[in-house]
């Protein structure tokens, strides 16, 4: 079943799925719009809330995902951000921080684990990683999935380059405000450098940035070739907003409760700006289409 709407002359059908994509991105909306105000008021914002915006964060990745990859392909794009975090996570915990600096997960810390590592950690990381995908290939080429296929193999390194950059933003921005909540743990402040990111290790970012590039490399250059992707669907200036308000809704979360004013000037010239230009293109694009 499918819900017709007519836009002019143009009728566009709507699947159950694009509904629930819908469904998240408003429940989205409206979940940064509470924390927003909660931020400005006596009240801290509700785990209640925080729980929803969550999962509308873990439900638009996902449908959106379908939407453009199919099941095989999503499952394959998702299944090397869990395989590839859980093994740098491992290791980083096996060579006391070699990746991404000191940290552990003690027992009953997010959830059951695989090996050292709570499952909850990938899984989280497969929420923001799509928005990343989709906002830079809108910035630069005005697609949604662009692979090496797509691209020369400089260019696509290149590419793979600026999404891991691009992603790394959430670690820069996101990271402080966990360790000052005491969302994230560490045991020890900064690497053998001792130069730290408001409390964060400047290590981290660069095995942060090391493991999306990866990701989005194994992607790009091994499973765009091994397998065929579905014939690419044209941008829906609606529909394909959905990951942007995603990454546009977690900047507004920093904003609203900061570490600093320090940080949240960073976030207003890197996640923010990031994604008011994704915002940009795709409506001037189907403006003029």
């Amino acid at each position: 079943m499918a819900t017709q709407t007519t836009h002019g002359d143009t009728t566009v059908l709507y699947s159950k799925m694009d509904i629930a994509l819908i469904a998240c991105t408003i429940l989205m909306l409206f979940t940064s719009g509470v924390n927003l105000l909660a931020s400005h008021g006596t009240e801290s914002a509700s785990t209640l809330m925080m729980v929803l915006s969550t999962a509308a964060m873990a439900g638009i990745a996902l449908l959106h995902s379908l939407r453009h990859l199919g099941v095989k392909h999503a499952l394959l794009y998702f299944g090397i951000i869990v395989i590839i975090e859980l093994i740098l996570e491992q290791v980083n915990i096996w060579t006391h921080g070699g990746v991404f600096g000191q940290l552990s997960y003690p027992d009953g810390y997010f959830g059951p684990k695989i090996g050292d590592v709570p499952i909850a950690v990938p899984l989280a990381m497969c929420a923001i990683n799509w928005p990343t995908y989709v906002m830079v290939n809108l910035i630069l080429f005005k697609r949604v999935v662009v692979t090496s296929r797509n691209l020369g193999i400089t260019a696509s390194l290149a590419h793979c380059a600026i999404l891991a950059t691009m992603h790394t933003a959430w670690s820069f921005c996101a990271e402080p405000m966990a360790l000052a909540n005491e969302i994230l743990l560490r045991p020890t402040v900064g690497d053998h450098s001792g130069l730290t990111h408001w409390g964060v290790p400047m290590v981290e970012f660069r095995g942060w940035w090391l493991m999306a590039f990866i990701q989005f490399a194994v992607f790009s250059f091994i499973l765009a070739r091994l397998f065929t992707l579905p014939e690419e669907k044209p941008v829906n200036k609606w529909l394909d907003s959905a990951p942007l308000v995603l990454y546009g809704g977690t900047a507004v979360l920093l904003l609203s409760n900061p570490v600093n004013n320090a940080l949240a000037v960073a976030t207003v010239f890197t996640m923010t700006t990031y994604v008011s230009l994704a915002f940009f293109v795709i409506f001037t694009m189907n403006d003029e289409r």
